[in-house]
């Protein structure tokens, strides 16, 4: 069967075509398996390292990364649509590098050191110049997930840090409620 390849610049960013990986941090892996494995009906991905405090199942073509911890802040929606410029391995180490052009009105809300989301996976931002933002991937993650399949060209949903969209609402007085700092420190973000 061939693979399906869609023109991200022509969907509707209502709708989601296929969600390729989805990263949902869970507090007990046992409570996990039974609920994604035993209910869901999921697989375990059998070629994907597993561990008391990692695991990955399969629904189809969609993969669910399911690690212990803290949730991310990441809502899985598309904020827009950015492109490849370049992914390449790094010379003599296992790393990737990827750089990835914005939209324009995203890159205010993007950080070095900040988080970034392509293509449902939460990634770390190594630098950004204008629009553009370089990402440096590690070899669990390169191996862990869809990103080898990109090329340059490719278009890329992207979903920006929701927290830095808050902080621009409250630098601008525009807040409805009384969100805090400390209520973020709180709730473990």
């Amino acid at each position: 069967m061939a693979a399906m390849t869609y023109d991200r610049r022509e969907q509707d960013l209502g709708n989601i075509l296929l969600l390729e990986h989805v990263n949902v941090r869970v507090p007990d892996q046992q409570a996990a398996t039974l609920f994604y494995i035993a209910g869901l009906g999921l697989t375990r991905d059998p070629y994907l390292m597993v561990s008391v405090e990692n695991m990955w199942a399969n629904a189809g073509q969609t993969q669910f990364h399911l690690p212990t911890g803290k949730p991310n802040v990441v809502q899985g929606h598309v904020d827009g649509v950015g492109s490849i410029i370049s992914l390449q391995k790094i010379k003599f180490r296992d790393d990737w590098r990827l750089v990835i052009e914005l939209p324009s009105e995203l890159s205010r809300y993007v950080v070095p050191q900040g988080s970034i989301t392509i293509e449902g996976i939460s990634l770390t931002v190594a630098g950004i110049e204008g629009s553009r933002v370089e990402i440096a991937i590690i070899p669990h993650t390169w191996q862990s997930t869809n990103l080898r399949a990109l090329r340059d060209g490719d278009p890329v949903n992207i979903e920006v840090d929701v927290l830095a969209k808050y902080a621009e609402k409250m630098a601008h007085g525009k807040t409805q409620g009384k969100l805090t700092a400390a209520d973020l420190i709180k709730q473990g973000f």
